[in-house]
Order: C-alpha cells, then structure tokens, then sequence
C-alpha cells in the first residue's frame, strides 16, 4: 500500500505553551484550596457527660445529639470544633480564662453572664413521663412514685428522679434504647415512660404508639455559650444563630413531627 504524504507539517507546539498554562492553573486550585482550608476556624468546644444530649462513646470520641447538631451548625458557619468533655464545675472557669470557646449549656446562667455572650435560640431540652391513654395522668413528680418505671439504660435524669425512685416500691425496668422502652409501654410492662423528647420522638417515627400521652417533667433552655476571651466572640454567636434558623426550616420540611398531647404537671 502506497503511504500518501502529509501535504502539511505536524504542528509543534513549544512544551512551555502547555506547561505554563498548567501550572498557573494548579497554582491557582492550591490557592484556592488554602483560602477555604483557612475560611474553617478552630474552635474549643467542652461538653459535660450528659447522655442522651452529650456523652463520650466507647471510642473516646464525643457522641449525643447536641454534639451532632452543634457539630452541624459550626460546619454550616465554617468553624470546626475540637471537642473535650469537662466537669461541669470546671466550665466557668475555664469560660472565664478563655480556655474553652465554645459550650453548648444552660440559658441565662447569671454565673456566666460577665464573662460569656450567648444565642438567643428556640432550643430546650424537655424530660417528659409518657404513658398510654387511660393511664392515670401526672399530676406532680410524687405520682411517680408508685407507677411502674421504664428508663433508658446509662441516661442522665439530671438527678431529679433520685427521691421518685427511692420512694417507688417497684423497681424500674432499664431499656437499652428508646424502641424497646417503647415496646415495654405498649405491651403494658410499665406505666410510664420517662425520657427527653427529641431522642423518643425520632423514635417515633420509625415504632408509632397509639393514643401515646406526655406530661412535661422538666424544661430548661439551651444556648450555645461563648467565652468573651474568645476573639471575634458576637460573629460566632450571630453566625450560629442563623445556620440554626436554617436548620429548623430544613427539619420542617424533612420531618413533620409526631403528635403528642404535653399537659404541664
């Protein structure tokens, strides 16, 4: 077969035409890498051993849902938190001496209000007594003490329960997790339920219960608290503060909540 010459000469083109090009662009992706890598601030976070809200898992590594949701809105706010579990009687100090940033607690503590500034949010941790309808209803914490019990198994009850189970005669049962307490009440093993509403109510969603009833226990509000040692200290309050807000609106469209009766004792 007869080879057909090339009536024009292959183009050449100078290894630096395409070499150049190249490395600016790589550069520029470098750059563009150490801008958004510096965009993320560190911040110190502390937390107290408070399950189901906060607690160190069997790894070591901080676990609950306030550290997910705090972990979630610091991520949207571009902060990354590097988390240590304290005492609480450690916490003012150590908010005091700048030695923790961060602190997802109590509202309003008068202790901490010279030395912190704190979010304004629509955030509360509420303990509840749930019970099936027909159930006599909870008037006050000493009608506890003669119901039949169910706990969640290593939660916190912020010790408000101490003088209720001295006092009952029945021993409570322990439930490993929310579904089978859940279970324990709807097979009648136990007449009251008592956990934190946020943990029960996902719960819920996966193991409905019918006719399902709940007196409010207990209710306190939760900021997010941060050191004025901290530099920039109101942006990280105002920053956290709206990815919040964003996080509510995406929670109402994601999830439609269940509904539960709440009769204040």
């Amino acid at each position: 077969m007869q080879a057909i010459p090339m009536t024009t000469a292959p183009r050449r083109w100078p290894l630096l035409r395409v070499v150049a090009p190249l490395t600016v662009c790589a550069l520029l992706w470098a750059a563009t890498s150490l801008a958004v890598a510096d965009e993320t601030r560190q911040l110190r976070a502390a937390y107290i051993h408070f399950p189901p809200m906060a607690w160190t898992d069997e790894q070591g590594q901080p676990a609950g849902y306030m550290i997910e949701l705090t972990n979630r809105l610091a991520a949207d706010s571009g902060y990354q938190l590097q988390w240590t579990e304290y005492p609480i009687k450690r916490i003012r100090l150590h908010l005091e001496q700048g030695q923790i940033d961060l602190w997802p607690g109590s509202a309003a503590l008068p202790a901490l209000e010279p030395i912190t500034v704190e979010t304004q949010l629509d955030l509360t941790v509420t303990l509840c007594a749930y019970y099936l309808d027909g159930t006599p209803p909870i008037e006050q914490l000493d009608d506890l003490k003669q119901g039949r019990l169910i706990l969640i198994h290593g939660y916190t009850y912020r010790e408000l329960l101490g003088e209720v189970l001295a006092d009952n005669p029945n021993r409570p049962l322990s439930a490993p997790n929310e579904r089978a307490a859940l279970e324990l009440l709807a097979r009648g093993r136990g007449d009251y339920l008592l956990n934190f509403t946020h943990p029960l109510e996902t719960a819920l969603r996966d193991f409905p219960v019918d006719d399902l009833q709940c007196t409010v226990l207990d209710e306190w509000p939760i900021a997010y608290i941060v050191s004025r040692q901290t530099p920039d200290a109101q942006e990280i309050v105002d920053k956290l503060e709206q990815a919040y807000k964003r996080h509510q609106i995406t929670a109402a469209r994601n999830h439609q909540q269940p509904d539960i009766t709440n009769k204040d004792p």
